[in-house]
């Protein structure tokens, strides 16, 4: 398993599915039940090894204390569909987003996050893919925690987006006016700032000069 985990995780950020958000509304994004159960068995069955700990995982001594949070679900925006995006257009720029199949489990101990968890779904079956040190996970759940308050979204109707051309990362949530996305880090090259939620129309807008400008390698 720890070989799987360990395994390059650029594959799972190349997959593309359908567009997962649709319409005007808010709307639940759904993480299948299998999935938090084979973290919370994964989650076990790793905590209780001995040796060197992966990135992100509790001492051995806290594992009865420790337990998945929270879920991102991963969606992407694909290069060539960025860069062939039209802002004047009245298409859904929601469009653009694609289903990974994978979900970013924060692993929490006694309420503090340690770490997380990415899960995959290959064949029907979810497993874990990698697992992330505190301070990325830390980020990730601090901006969420500001569009929840910000918007007055829950948790289960917000995602993590990505760019991965672009080495970007957004949280997504709609209100009525649409699909809007909040970046997690500064993105100087396009004007974006941590925690500054905006149109996702905008967004892509300001992200088309550097997607045609890409010249489509992996980052």
């Amino acid at each position: 398993m720890r070989h799987k985990i360990l395994v390059s995780f650029s594959a799972w950020m190349m997959l593309t599915g359908t567009a997962a958000v649709a319409g005007g509304k808010a709307a639940p994004v759904v993480v299948e039940p299998a999935a938090q159960a084979a973290a919370a068995r994964t989650l076990k069955e790793l905590g209780g090894q001995a040796g060197q700990r992966l990135a992100g995982m509790p001492a051995r001594e806290q594992m009865d204390k420790a337990a998945p949070g929270e879920p991102f679900a991963v969606h992407m925006v694909r290069l060539d569909e960025l860069q062939r995006y039209q802002p004047a257009a009245a298409a859904d720029p929601a469009a653009l987003l694609h289903d990974t199949a994978t979900v970013v489990y924060p692993i929490q101990v006694a309420g503090k996050v340690s770490g997380a968890m990415v899960m995959g779904k290959e064949n029907g079956t979810w497993s874990a893919r990698r697992f992330v040190g505190a301070s990325r996970i830390q980020a990730l759940e601090k901006v969420r925690g500001q569009v929840i308050n910000t918007a007055g979204v829950s948790t289960g109707s917000t995602m993590l987006v990505r760019v991965p051309a672009l080495n970007i990362e957004l949280i997504a949530h709609r209100d009525a006016a649409g699909l809007q996305l909040t970046p997690v880090t500064d993105f100087p090259a396009a004007g974006l700032k941590a925690g500054e939620t905006l149109p996702a129309s905008r967004v892509f807008e300001l992200l088309l000069p550097l997607a045609t400008e890409h010249n489509g390698l992996p980052t």
